[in-house]
């Protein structure tokens, strides 16, 4: 059930009877889905005096949404002609003195930018706060949900702490363990992802992660085990941990790993991954004697070809001959 709106009072400067219709046209939709917003216009001639008025509308919001232009910006920061904008002035009074005894620990005021406004229109008193551009459904979207408490992400359920054993690694011909930490009294540790707004692939790689930690709710293991030459694999398949990691440092997700390798889920890849990143000091060192074993093997074969062989056979030619010749 959702919960109630917050009650509106939209402040503005008149710039121009063009800019007057977009608030009351803003006004108006928020009226229309539900939000009790309030200007102004609707008051024309308010018996107890403009401000009073003003001041019991913003005591009364819960959310005053402050239109920004560059001449709102102008008049909250006292940088107006004398006379001029002077229902700003009082309301640029009231904000200040709200954040000054609230410490400026508040959400109420909330600037809006119409479509052409810029960022620079904030007053520098509300930098602080977040904003809002509502040119688009998209933006205007986004303020509703904020007014209506209505988040855009439901996050997902929140499993069990898993218990992991150790996974041996070989180091040359012994063996060494890496030990797991054990979650104390089966609590996990709560995680809050930070990302910067506004780039599609942070967002992604944001929801890759809490999706993948969210999921990894079981009691079950880890899906790695050693075969019997000391390689790491996953889930009891031939796919190495390195073919997995290699793919995800290029960019890859989870479901580009699957559509990858199909005969590992999806759980595999977000519980290997997982566990590469919870233990990746250890795990890079694997990886790197793995490499260094490839390259050695590598060149142990090249040198045991037949066009190796044949190569070394015509150079041992070409410096007898380039012997005698000197002789």
């Amino acid at each position: 059930m959702l919960s109630d709106a917050k009650k509106v009072f939209i402040g503005y400067s008149h710039d121009s009877p063009e800019h007057e219709k977009q608030v009351l046209a803003l006004s108006e939709r928020l009226r229309a889905d539900g939000v009790d917003s309030w200007i102004d216009q609707y008051e024309p001639y308010p018996e107890e005096g403009w401000p009073r008025w003003m001041e019991r509308q913003i005591s009364e919001a819960g959310a005053v949404l402050l239109i920004c232009t560059p001449t709102y910006r102008k008049r909250v920061e006292g940088r107006e002609e004398p006379g001029i904008g002077k229902g700003v002035c009082w309301e640029a009074n009231l904000i200040y003195n709200h954040l000054y005894f609230n410490k400026q620990q508040t959400s109420q005021f909330v600037p809006v930018l119409f479509s052409g406004a810029a960022e620079d229109d904030i007053p520098e008193v509300l930098r602080g706060q977040p904003f809002f551009r509502v040119q688009d459904k998209q933006g205007y979207e986004s303020l509703y949900r904020w007014l209506t408490d209505q988040s855009l992400v439901t996050p997902g359920s929140l499993g069990s702490v898993r218990r992991l054993p150790n996974v041996e690694v070989v180091s040359g011909h012994a063996t060494e363990s890496i030990p797991v930490a054990r979650p104390s009294q089966d609590k996990a540790r709560k995680f809050f992802i930070s990302y910067p707004q506004g780039d599609p692939r942070d967002e992604n790689l944001a929801r890759f992660l809490h999706s993948g930690l969210t999921e990894l709710g079981g009691e079950e293991a880890p899906p790695l085990h050693r075969d019997a030459h000391g390689v790491i694999r996953v889930a009891q398949t031939r796919v190495t941990l390195e073919s997995v990691i290699s793919l995800f440092e290029q960019g890859a997700s989870a479901e580009e790993i699957v559509l990858r390798y199909d005969i590992l889920s999806l759980h595999d890849v977000y519980a290997t991954l997982s566990y590469f990143l919870g233990h990746r000091q250890e795990m890079q060192e694997y990886l790197d004697r793995v490499q260094q074993t490839s390259f050695v093997a590598r060149r142990n074969a090249e040198r045991r070809s037949p066009a190796a062989r044949i190569c070394e056979r015509l150079t041992g030619y070409r410096n007898r001959a380039d012997a005698q010749s000197a002789g």
